[in-house]
């Protein structure tokens, strides 16, 4: 079905769901426009027209409107008294190449929460100055290749929190300049695959929280230096495969997260690096494995948190390292498998968080070691089932939130135990994940629970209901 009538196009406008996904529509008349933009539901996909009319763009403008018939009633103008719009509408028309500036201006009178163009190959100053008027959050244009003269200039102006450029390969000093005076929260650049001095040092001195760099395969020293002036919270250049000791330590100066998860392998003198850097979070999730020596530098990190979740295996003298550190998160949830004895260090952890969301399995002893950890927050979401012996242990955990959001199989007493928990402990489950005879015993349990819980505050006048009279029901 490549096209619709109109019937059927009035027939999906109440359509009552969410989403509304008509992809494989190339064509559509104008009537159907206007049926379409009247959508109730919050998100409209037309990612298989590859062009509109100016009649089409000003019907969808309607589609972020509160009025169901819309706020444009025709092609001649607005109509009075428009009652606002809906928040967080999401406009989706990738498959479109081309706009004019007068059907970005149609459609700018859209108040909807995202507008994707990811397929808009050109956009000339003209179009960007009226597209940037839009009064939307994120701005996708990833399929443009080149920036013409003064796009640019006009895109640093993009009043939203979001400017997605991906496509570009390459951009001139000028435009990284200009670039870098977007004054929103995320600038995605993950198509470049090189920068000069110039553009590093520009893209590192802007005002951004967020800063996606990913394309970027290499950095020279100066680079680096450039990039890591950046103030912002989190930079992301998972697209570098390697770095020296020196890059680490410029873009060590950067105070946020930092993601190098393209990074197979740092050698003992970048992790030593490391110990010097100022970044809160760094991510190192590509690197599958590390020596001794290597682990013990993870030591001298003075950040807050640590991901290694590539990591597969472990040795026990790196469990013991990871347990002695005194990061706050350490994140390992690559390892499949621990013996009883790493358990027993990494329990020792003196962080807030250990997450080993790779381990599918426990033995009691490890069981027991895990409930003596005593940080805040332990995640081992790939379990996916306790035997009964396991849950009473569990149900001691010394620490604050023990999270198990993977189970999938409980029996009654598991479940019991599981959910009865002391009021110091938090045990999180997922009842969607289960399989339906776990999810109806799980929800039963948690149901007596509440029950009773409502039972023992009741008399104490600690929760009170409803005071039922003659008259019908009063308040308290």
């Amino acid at each position: 079905m490549k096209k619709i009538t109109d019937k059927q196009a009035e027939y999906l406008s109440n359509f009552s769901s969410k989403e509304l996904h008509l992809d494989i529509l190339q064509l559509i008349t104008n009537n159907q426009a206007k049926f379409l933009s009247r959508f109730k539901g919050k998100e409209l996909y037309l990612n298989g027209l590859k062009s509109i009319t100016d009649s089409q763009s000003v019907y969808f403008s309607n589609f972020a409107c509160s009025d169901t018939t819309g706020c444009v009633d025709s092609i001649s103008g607005v109509k009075a008294g428009c009652c606002g719009s809906r928040s967080g509408s999401k406009l989706y028309l990738d498959g479109v190449t081309s706009l004019s500036a007068n059907q970005i201006k149609n459609l700018i009178s859209s108040r909807s929460g995202i507008i994707s163009f990811k397929n808009l190959s050109t956009l000339s100053k003209e179009q960007a100055e009226a597209l940037i008027e839009w009064k939307v959050d994120k701005l996708f244009l990833d399929n443009l290749k080149k920036l013409d003269k003064g796009v640019a200039d006009a895109l640093a102006n993009f009043k939203g929190n979001e400017l997605h450029l991906n496509g570009l390969k390459k951009i001139t000093d000028e435009q990284a300049e200009k670039l870098g005076q977007f004054r929103g929260t995320a600038l995605f650049l993950n198509g470049l695959e090189e920068l000069s001095n110039s553009q590093a040092k520009s893209l590192g001195n802007n005002k951004l929280r967020l800063l996606y760099l990913n394309g970027l395969k290499t950095l020279n020293d100066e680079q680096a230096k450039g990039i890591g002036q950046f103030k912002g919270n989190l930079l992301s250049l998972d697209g570098l495969t390697s770095i020296t000791p020196s890059q680490i330590k410029s873009i060590g100066q950067f105070r946020g997260t930092l993601n190098l998860n393209g990074i197979k392998k740092l050698s003992k003198e970048s992790i030593e690096a490391l110990g010097n850097a100022l970044c809160s979070n760094i991510y190192l999730n590509g690197i599958t494995n590390l020596t001794d020596e290597e682990a013990s530098g993870f030591l001298k990190f003075r950040g807050k948190a640590v991901y290694l979740g590539g990591l597969s295996e472990l040795s026990d003298e790196q469990s013991e390292i990871f347990g002695k550190s005194e990061i706050l998160v350490l994140n390992l949830d690559g390892v499949k498998s621990i013996t009883d004895k790493q358990a027993e260090n990494l329990s020792k952890f003196k962080g807030r968080e250990l997450s080993l969301g790779g381990l599918v399995s426990l033995t009691d002893n490890q069981a027991k070691y895990f409930s003596e950890f005593n940080g805040n927050n332990l995640s081992l979401n790939g379990i996916v089932s306790l035997t009964d012996t396991q849950s009473v242990i569990l149900n001691n955990f010394k620490g604050d939130i023990l999270s198990l959001r993977g189970i999938k199989y409980l029996n009654e007493f598991v479940a019991d135990k599981l959910v009865n928990t002391p009021d110091t402990v938090r045990i999180l489950l997922d009842a969607y994940l289960m399989d339906n005879n776990s999810r109806m015993i799980f929800n039963k349990i948690r149901q007596q629970r509440d029950t009773q819980r409502r039972t023992q505050l009741q008399p104490q006048g600690l929760l009170k209901g409803p005071e039922i009279t003659s008259a019908g029901v009063k308040k308290r």
